[in-house]
């Protein structure tokens, strides 16, 4: 949702990838042209440093303001999917880690299936990425969705009732500022994570 929000039409983000990735990319509507970006994107190194060049700072940006509106409004719990979150450092911020994983055949099938794509295109979609096993070594916690629904389902409920108890939350005002304060903080370390090489 946040990355397709930050390259809708009059974005800043979307002025950038028109510029540098041309009007082929551009449905007759106005949108991206998804399908032909993660095409050129996905078989070339040099075009995906270029758009996550453009994309991840906004995409920073949105998450961040996103946490800090739950945050104060008292949101107990906050998940982020991201796929490229060790890439990125987003990791970083995070309490806890769960990983979903799937055997490659598994992952090439449902790309080909999810996306109508060739085997190759998603054979370039996994490989831009950190590959699963290794994502699987730093996670807290793996859900193994090679299975079932309701064995993927299990699986959730599992890891929701080890980690995720419901905290109280004071109502005090002076807490609520504490809050604040503690958003503005997240911020400053969101984006200097970002930042980081």
């Amino acid at each position: 949702e946040i990355a397709r929000l930050v390259v809708a039409p009059g974005t800043r983000a979307y002025k950038r990838i028109c510029s540098e990735f041309g009007r082929d990319c551009i449905l007759p509507n106005g949108q991206l042209d998804r399908g032909q970006l993660a095409r050129v994107v996905f078989a070339n190194a040099g075009a995906r440093r270029t758009m996550n060049k453009i994309t991840h700072l906004p995409i920073a940006w949105e998450v961040m303001k996103r946490l800090v509106i739950n945050f104060i409004t008292g949101s107990r719990l906050i998940v982020l999917d991201v796929p490229l979150l060790f890439e990125t450092g987003m990791h970083k911020i995070c309490w806890k880690v769960i990983v979903v994983h799937v055997t490659y055949e598994t992952q090439s099938m449902r790309l080909m299936a999810r996306d109508n794509i060739t085997q190759e295109e998603a054979s370039n979609k996994i490989q831009s990425q950190l590959p699963l096993d290794a994502k699987r070594d730093r996670a807290d916690y793996i859900i193994d969705n090679n299975h079932s629904r309701a064995s993927t389902s299990d699986q959730i409920e599992t890891i929701h009732h080890d980690v995720f108890q419901p905290v109280l939350l004071s109502c005090f005002s002076i807490f609520n500022l504490c809050k604040i304060i503690f958003s503005l903080l997240l911020l400053w370390l969101l984006l200097y994570l970002m930042r980081a090489p």
